[in-house]
Order: structure tokens, then sequence, then C-alpha cells
């Protein structure tokens, strides 16, 4: 699935970026179905938005 990084994608999935970004690391559910449920995006667009976020962290250390 193309077009679901930061600057290609909708309002929802920046949004959901900018969430997890500032999310503690001690979760206590799967992260997953809580951005679904959260920014109704599907499952692909809710991975998309994990690896936007693991790529700013390995890029900021």
């Amino acid at each position: 699935m193309s077009g679901d990084t930061a600057e290609e994608g909708s309002d929802e999935l920046i949004e959901a970026i900018e969430w997890y970004a500032a999310y503690p690391n001690d979760r206590k559910r799967p992260i997953v179905p809580l951005l679904q449920e959260r920014f109704g995006l599907s499952a692909a667009q809710a991975c998309a938005v994990l690896r936007e976020v693991n790529l700013r962290r390995a890029r900021a250390t």
C-alpha cells in the first residue's frame, strides 16, 4: 500500500502518527486495534503509522 506516509497521508493518518509518536511505550493492549478504533484506520494504515513513527524515532537517535 503506497501513499500512507505522513507527507502523502490523510488527516487521520497524520493525526494518528502524531498521537502515536507521543504515546507512552507502556501499552496494555495491542496498538494496531487501538489505532483502528481511535482513528478509523484500516489494519494496513495502522501499520503504516507504526512504520512512520518507528522511522522517525530511528532518525532521532
